[in-house]
């Protein structure tokens, strides 16, 4: 049966070892909602990494596709993600501060979730943004509901 893939995308400058956490959280998530396989993979920061990592996960035929503004995200990668994925669905998750291994983690993932929203509104795509913490049980609720749907 096929399945949900995701993509981690982010910003050079935010890779580090609080943003390690906060996708090691995320992936837990993810890899607890039937329908979702997540593996955690190195962040897409480019275009380049962004279409090929979609190129990867496409090869593995999937239904759709989990796109996880894993920090700051610039637009341009994130675009580069979604046209290869244009035939798929896809849903943007970015995540407001939250608490990882102790420390409260804020990786900017949130405010790039806000800005990328609003682009694709004034497109008139109809991608959903999830706006909810990996502790969230809304994000499990989410997450389910859109790989049923994918699938």
């Amino acid at each position: 049966m096929k399945h949900t893939g995701v993509i981690w995308l982010g910003h050079a400058d935010y890779l580090d070892e609080n943003c390690a956490a906060v996708q090691c959280a995320v992936n837990g998530v993810l890899s607890s909602v039937e329908g979702i396989v997540s593996r955690v993979k190195p962040v897409a920061t480019t275009e380049k990494e962004a279409v090929q990592a979609v190129r990867e996960l496409v090869a593995e035929d999937v239904c759709g596709a989990v796109l996880v503004l894993t920090s700051w995200v610039e637009c341009n990668v994130v675009m580069a993600a979604l046209k290869e994925l244009r035939d798929r669905p896809c849903i943007f998750w970015g995540f407001p501060p939250d608490e990882v291994e102790g420390r409260k983690e804020s990786t900017g993932a949130f405010v790039s979730a806000a800005m990328f929203n609003g682009v694709l509104r004034r497109l008139g795509l109809p991608w959903p943004t999830l706006y909810a913490g990996w502790n969230d049980p809304e994000a499990v609720k989410q997450l389910s509901a859109f790989s049923k749907a994918a699938r």
